[in-house]
């Protein structure tokens, strides 16, 4: 019993994570410096970091002279390929997904740490992010959560998640490159990325601290009923394939009742999810 006591306990302790297990996977475009990281940590040094830049271009390559800073440049386009070429050139247990215009807390490694460190062996953290300064993107649950639901999954941004490189490599799971800017279907990578997790029966789980703050606005509320109900008819098909009616009612019925959605745009939206439906089963 005291031996099997002991064993527990090492593999415990074995398990525990520091900032030295974190890298951070940026996805930008079209630079010709690196300017643009300062804003990003205005607290540190950027290259105090471990980062894996992707860099789509048909310009001149960035050359990182720092070494915790690695840079792919590639003239392939599209946000999803660009996830996918970070993913496959990292190599640090616990990799942070973002972008290139979020400005991160102070404090974003310890509560990365402190997370993985709490929930047994999960595969994803989703933590919050604000749109502005101590404004919250959107309501989070107050507590941690050992598993997330459908509603969560829903509700999650790339620059919320944080990934364990060694069960998403053992279990080939990577972004579904049809969905996200510069893809056919312009978002909802997010969603499709994250179905591939729960459906290889991996743990993910959510803490509810901020990490980064987001001040724009994400594509999602940039672009037209046509374009999102579009996106939407591929985005729930690829993840409920025999219950999409029930979450396409529901995403009308939600987007209604927060006045995103006129009664006259119904058939729009419907017509526009059905075109996206198809499209999708097609590729």
């Amino acid at each position: 019993m005291e031996l099997l006591y002991l064993f527990k306990y090492k593999k415990h302790l074995e398990s525990k994570y520091t900032k030295s297990d974190i890298e951070i996977l940026i996805a930008t475009m079209n630079r010709d410096n690196f300017d643009f990281l300062t804003p990003m940590f205005p607290f540190a040094n950027y290259w105090d970091f471990s980062l894996v830049i992707v860099h789509q271009t048909k310009g001149s390559p960035l050359v990182s002279q720092h070494e915790n800073v690695k840079v792919i440049n590639s003239q392939e386009f599209g946000l999803s390929k660009s996830r996918n070429l970070a993913l496959a050139n990292a190599t640090k247990e616990l990799l942070v997904i973002t972008d290139d215009d979020v400005i991160y807390k102070s404090d974003f490694e310890s509560k990365i740490i402190a997370a993985f460190n709490h929930f047994q062996n999960p595969a994803m953290v989703k933590f919050c992010s604000e749109k502005d300064e101590n404004v919250a993107t959107h309501k989070y649950p107050k507590i941690r959560k050992e598993t997330l639901n459908w509603f969560d999954i829903l509700n999650t941004i790339s620059f919320e998640i944080v990934v364990n490189r060694k069960q998403l490599t053992s279990n080939q799971i990577k972004f579904d490159e049809r969905f996200g800017l510069g893809s056919t279907f312009g978002a909802g990578e997010e969603q499709v990325f994250l179905t591939a997790i729960n459906k290889a029966g991996l743990k993910m789980s959510f803490e509810p601290q901020v990490l980064v703050v987001h001040p724009q606005p994400t594509t999602n509320y940039k672009i037209s009923i046509e374009q999102k109900y579009y996106i939407q008819g591929a985005v729930l098909t690829a993840l409920f394939p025999n219950f999409y009616r029930f979450w396409l009612l529901l995403k009308v019925f939600f987007d209604w009742k927060q006045g995103k959605l006129s009664t006259k745009e119904f058939k729009l939206a419907f017509q526009n999810f059905k075109s996206g439906r198809t499209d999708f089963l097609k590729k």
